[in-house]
């Protein structure tokens, strides 16, 4: 059974200083078996250096051992050799951890190498590091209930479009591309459509609930990546949409009289990236929970347990209750991260509270974004303007936005800017010049404008990882505990 052990090299604390001029430029080299990782070094980091880099080292069995060896440097010039600033090491026994135990420890650091992996009683000489470590078992859903493992190559399959003598309207150049075909305009009209960029998507024509099992069959059957999530195939004649609702960008239906949200529509690529995502994470994701997919008329769907979207009017004054929200959120975040997902649509739209009371996160929704420049502002990162690649820091400025967007309600963050044009905008956010200090310094309490303002830092090095913000927001949660908030109106 595979087993991986994620890594986040976090901070370091009294670290000895070896440079005689100038500040020293800290930086982390890991080594576990023949793996080896190394952090960025944090520019005149000194000795209270901030890294907040995780890595992943695989494990055969959970029954195995190793060392965990760190390194810590101090980068020089290009003319002259690193220097060791100390060492820290952990041993790795897997027969100690459960799965998904977390541990975050201050490692003692040493002068010498020998002394760090075997102190025999000496005291550190080096000051400490902050580690955080999570031994994560292989997620299947063999093994857990809505999980299952893609073990086949996936095949790109193109959904044949129906003939119809009625042809297509030409597709908007805003329109995201698909690899199937979408319902004829006659019945995708009272569907739930996908909504423009930038616009809420349109209440369908209010028409009675009608049984999909009237319409045109899709059998998973023939298609290999779907197969292998046949214990999630759910016929059509087992649900009904109600057409005359909808949830965002999600329809409506019932099975057996319980309410559910469904994706449509699909094509067999994307339903399948969209189970395989699901099949990678934990058994208690907070994302929105998957019951299964099927077919609608001619495409396919996902379909969810029920939730409903967070309100815009519902914010507006943070309370513990918002709190809560934050911390729901960072989680879904750092779950898919640690899945190896990108999420690029993180805001409040894609924000669901479930029957229970949780709040989950939407992750496939019509706002995902595939590269950093296709991400809408104010939730796009300074750095998209001069790179497209989606980064794991791209979503942790987007979930800065959205508490910006908890705080403030119907008042959208940068609202005063929204007329600029992208590259204005993403210029003057990137020199500094905007900043939502000033807009939140009076609507949010201190602990969450500082967590807000380190995951919109326009410098991406000094921006933190989704499992340093899930941190900083259990930290600014218990320090507000000292300070009485008013409970949320339920």
């Amino acid at each position: 059974m595979a087993v991986q052990l994620h890594v986040t090299v976090m901070e370091a604390r009294g670290l000895p200083r070896t440079q005689v001029f100038g500040t020293q430029d800290p930086y982390c080299i890991l080594t576990l078996g023949n793996r080896v990782e190394r952090t960025e070094y944090h520019d005149n980091g000194g000795a209270e250096p901030f890294w907040n880099a995780p890595f992943v080292f695989p494990f055969r069995t959970a029954s195995d051992t190793g060392m965990l060896d760190i390194d810590i440097r101090n980068a020089n010039a290009a003319f002259l050799p690193d220097n060791s600033i100390g060492f820290a090491a952990l041993r790795i026994d897997l027969r100690e951890w459960q799965d998904r135990e977390l541990r975050l420890e201050w490692l003692p650091v040493y002068r010498k190498q020998t002394k760090a992996r075997d102190p025999k009683g000496a005291k550190p000489d080096g000051g400490e590091i902050k580690v955080r470590m999570e031994v994560l078992y292989d997620t299947t859903l063999a093994r857990q209930p809505g999980v299952v493992v893609l073990t086949k190559q996936l095949k790109t399959t193109v959904i044949s479009p129906p003939k119809s003598p009625t042809s297509q309207p030409p597709p908007s150049p805003s329109a995201r591309p698909t690899t199937s075909t979408r319902p004829p305009p006659s019945t995708q009209a009272t569907t739930s459509a996908r909504p423009t960029t930038g616009a809420r998507p349109t209440t369908p024509t209010s028409t009675p609930a009608s049984p999909v099992g009237q319409h045109v069959h899709l059998d998973y059957h023939q298609h290999d990546s779907l197969r292998l999530y046949a214990n999630f195939w759910i016929p059509s004649e087992r649900y009904f949409i109600d057409k005359s609702h909808t949830a965002r960008d999600l329809a409506v239906g019932h099975i057996n009289k319980e309410p559910v949200l469904l994706q449509l529509p699909l094509s067999v690529v994307e339903v399948t990236a969209i189970l395989k995502a699901y099949s990678t994470l934990p058994k208690g994701h907070q994302l929105l929970r998957l019951k299964g997919f099927s077919s609608y008329e001619h495409a396919w769907c996902i379909v969810y347990e029920h939730a409903v979207p967070l309100q815009h009017d519902l914010m507006g004054s943070w309370t513990r209750h918002t709190t809560q929200i934050a911390m729901d959120i960072a989680s879904s975040m750092t779950q898919l991260h640690l899945a190896q997902h990108m999420h690029g649509g993180i805001r409040l739209a894609a924000v669901f509270k479930d029957d229970d009371g949780r709040h989950r996160l939407h992750g496939f929704g019509v706002h995902r974004a595939s590269t950093a420049d296709a991400i809408e502002l104010p939730w796009a990162a300074p750095e998209s303007l001069n790179d497209a690649t989606l980064t794991r820091k791209c979503d942790v400025y987007a979930y800065g936005i959205f508490l910006a967007e908890l705080a403030l309600g119907d008042a959208a963050p940068f609202a005063s800017h929204k007329k600029e044009t992208r590259s204005t905008f993403l210029e003057a956010v990137h020199s500094g010049s905007y900043t939502l200090e000033t807009e939140l310094r009076d609507v949010v309490p201190a602990p969450i404008l500082s967590v807000i303002l380190k995951c919109t830092n326009p410098v991406v090095a000094k921006r933190p990882t989704s499992l340093a913000v899930v941190d900083l927001v259990r930290g600014a949660k218990d320090e507000m505990m000292t300070a009485p908030l008013p409970q949320a109106v339920q």
